[in-house]
């Protein structure tokens, strides 16, 4: 059987080819008999269009109904990807820069175990976003503040609100939350449900 290599030397300061064979030796009891190189192409944002300081975030934990406040960010933007408002792909709000890592006991509280973690972990729905911009276009609507977003807000029902929200995702690796997915757009004036 092959054996997956990924050549992310920055990553694993140790040969990584070294330890994709280890870890198949221990998971099938025998070394592998070949090595196979996979290539992937994958569209990485170079440039992001920023939409404020990210202030906080709530997060619904899975299961749960109580959200979890998280924030003081370190410098962390909220952005859309950068075409969001002409033309390009469907919005997706990103979280970058800053510091977004999460220390055991934030894990714990969303049901994860600090030492049994994976790559990528679920923290739950993304109800509510905070950021601080500067809105010059909205008149008397606009200014500089923070603006608060509730995901699903035109919704009345809490479970359904809690549903057409993002999912807030943690790469435990290099430590940044992703919001996947959610039933929401970014126009001029904001985020809309």
């Amino acid at each position: 059987m092959p054996t997956k290599v990924k050549t992310n030397e920055k990553a694993n300061p140790r040969n990584p080819a070294q330890s994709a064979a280890e870890a198949f030796e221990l998971f099938h009891g025998h070394p592998p008999k070949e090595e196979i190189v996979f290539e992937s192409i994958e569209h990485d944002h170079e440039y992001y269009a920023g939409i404020g300081d990210l202030e906080e975030l709530i997060i619904v934990p899975e299961g749960e109904r109580k959200g979890i406040q998280l924030h003081s960010f370190g410098g962390a933007q909220l952005a859309m990807n950068e075409r969001a408002l002409t033309g390009g792909p469907i919005a997706q709000l990103f979280v970058v820069g800053g510091d977004q890592s999460l220390n055991p006991e934030t894990l714990r509280q969303f049901g994860i175990d600090p030492g049994k973690l994976h790559e990528q972990e679920v923290l739950g729905k993304c109800v509510n976003i905070t950021y601080f911009t500067r809105k010059t276009h909205l008149g008397k609507d606009g200014g500089t503040a923070d603006y608060v977003h509730a995901f699903g807000e035109e919704s009345a029902k809490k479970q359904l609100r809690i549903l057409v929200s993002p999912t807030a995702t943690y790469h435990t690796v290099n430590k940044i939350i992703g919001l996947w997915g959610g039933k929401y757009t970014i126009e001029p004036e904001g985020i809309r449900n």
